[in-house]
């Protein structure tokens, strides 16, 4: 039982943000290559919540507020490890709705455009990679 109990506390779980829709071939091949690079790196199993904001097709503050509100009731007493961010609108998403949604939850993220992204006041547990648009 205590290997069981250790292996336990080693998994974690992560929060997978998309501010697209989840069939567009980019997001599908980097959801890919996100959840087998990380899976395959740590030693126990790795559960992943997704959630795909479609905020291009509802780009209003409004509906941002709601999806807020809905994923604070959707993810509530669940233990989120770890944020992932993908794309610079899911960032400003996670951003705003962190200290509701999971404060003190380290944030990464990826393909955020440095423009977009550049003068955000980030957290010290806030991290990522920038990409440069030509």
């Amino acid at each position: 039982a205590p290997v069981a109990a250790t292996a336990a506390a080693d998994d974690k779980t992560i929060l997978l943000i998309y501010a697209e829709a989840r069939l567009i071939p980019a997001i599908v091949t980097a959801d890919q290559a996100i959840r087998s690079t990380i899976q395959s790196r740590w030693p126990s199993p790795v559960r992943f919540y997704t959630e795909y904001l479609d905020l291009s097709w509802f780009p209003t503050e409004g509906q941002e507020r709601q999806l807020g509100r809905l994923m604070k009731q959707k993810y509530a007493g669940r233990n989120i490890d770890l944020v992932m961010a993908c794309g610079d609108a899911a960032l400003r998403f996670a951003l705003r709705e962190r200290a509701s949604l999971f404060p003190d939850v380290p944030i990464v993220f990826c393909a955020g455009e440095y423009e977009s992204i550049r003068d955000a006041r980030l957290a010290p547990d806030v991290t990522g990679v920038t990409m440069l648009v030509d």
